[in-house]
């Protein structure tokens, strides 16, 4: 622990620069949309961070202390406008949506009652309804009951985040040592729930709550938990095989009891009907952003459409290939999800919050790469503010990827060495 001493105080000098830099950073974009000064401030950021993961590792400081300053980082960034990105606009518009007595899945922004609004002006793609599961619609609903503004909603997933910090500080035998520092530290946990606030973070800290019980061999409450998280993105369905074949065949009846909760939890938005997944379904259809494997398969002359026909039934051989081989080994879940980015179309910087408590403990080098590189994707929105279109520069994709994969390939090979 850190002494009241002259040099014990200049010791947390780094945790008393970081939301200064934090705030820098978001003015920088804030102000005027210019890539090149904020990733400077970018990179000055990440380096004091990592000065605070190096001191609070020295000295041993305790959770408290690490919570209560995440908490104290972040709350500058929630009155922070969320230049990258403007998903949160959404989560407001549909939380109202719902107080007003309307579905959001059959209830899109632009739907003639709400003609004289502002706030839904300001959501992208306003033909299109609600994609986001129920659960994290019932806590749209709630947060704008409360206060129908982005401080609020940011403030929900900040809570979120510090609870995540908690949860994997203490139960170290799941998700590692490093856990804590790639919580605390990784400028992405902060800049994506408290600056550009995506609900994410919700799901995440539901999923590693759900791997607590599961290796503890609690049936319910880990498909409980398991199928909160999928309520609120649909992501971490893909575990649920790895779930049922980590438990017992006495507690796999119990687990799959937990998972009822998830068509429970949509019958509130069951009159929606068909529209109910409209969305989605547009969305994994028709969208693309910063894929490697996907960028590599348009490259190589395939359609996007037959680009995510293969690359899909690449990642079902994949996943086979660890339920029947490494289904008891402890990295088959950041395995599995890592596979699931590669070859995606589309890997926003905040589908990376997922890696952490499942790389933590096994690949920490990969998830910190991939996490920290992931920001430089964010240039695209240059373009976005100017005139609506995505540029994507090749040079950022080959330093994201570049990274990631250099560090996947060192811990895995080192992995199979042991």
């Amino acid at each position: 622990m850190i002494g009241a001493t002259p040099w014990g105080l200049i010791k947390l000098l780094p945790f008393v620069a970081a939301p200064l830099l934090f705030v820098w950073l978001a003015s920088e974009l804030v102000v005027e949309f210019q890539f090149a000064p904020a990733a400077v401030v970018y990179l000055l950021l990440s380096a004091d961070l990592a000065l605070c993961a190096l001191v609070a590792s020295r000295n041993k400081l305790p959770i408290w202390f690490l919570t209560l300053w995440i908490l104290f980082t972040g709350l500058p960034l929630l009155f922070c406008d969320p230049v990258l990105s403007d998903d949160i606009y959404r989560y407001v518009w549909e939380g109202v949506v719902q107080n007003r007595g309307y579905n959001p899945y059959d209830t899109p922004p632009n739907h003639p009652a709400f003609d004289r609004e502002t706030l839904n002006k300001r959501v992208a793609f306003p033909d299109i309804p609600a994609i986001y599961p129920p659960l994290s619609q019932l806590l749209f609903r709630a947060v704008s009951a409360i206060s129908v503004s982005l401080p609020a909603m940011k403030a929900a997933f900040l809570a979120c985040l510090a609870g995540l910090l908690v949860v994997m500080a203490r139960n170290r035998s799941v998700f590692g040592d490093s856990a804590v520092p790639i919580v605390a530290f990784v400028p992405l946990m902060l800049i994506e729930t408290a600056w550009s606030g995506h609900l994410d973070i919700v799901g995440v800290l539901f999923l590693a709550a759900a791997l607590v019980y599961m290796y503890a061999d609690k049936g319910i409450q880990s498909g409980i938990l398991l199928a909160l998280s999928v309520s609120v993105k649909i992501i971490p369905i893909i575990f649920v095989p790895l779930f049922i074949f980590h438990f017992s065949k006495k507690r796999r009846l119990p687990f799959l009891a937990g998972l009822l909760l998830i068509p429970l939890l949509y019958l509130p938005f069951a009159d929606a009907g068909s529209w109910l997944f409209f969305a989605f379904k547009n969305y994994s259809q028709h969208w693309a952003f910063n894929g490697s494997f996907y960028r590599a398969a348009l490259l190589a002359g395939a359609s996007p459409m037959d680009a995510r026909v293969i690359l899909g039934v690449l990642f079902a051989l994949w996943a086979l290939y660890l339920f029947v081989y490494r289904r008891n080994s402890e990295d088959r879940f950041f395995l599995l999800y890592f596979g699931l980015a590669a070859v995606s179309p589309v890997v926003w910087p905040w589908y990376l919050l997922w890696l952490v408590p499942l790389g933590a403990k096994h690949f920490p080098k990969t998830t910190v790469m991939f996490t920290w590189s992931s920001f430089f994707t964010y240039q695209v929105m240059e373009g976005w503010i100017e005139d609506r279109t995505f540029m994507e520069f090749r040079t950022y994709r080959i330093l994201e990827y570049g990274l990631t994969y250099s560090a996947f390939l060192y811990e895995f090979i080192r992995r199979r060495a042991k």
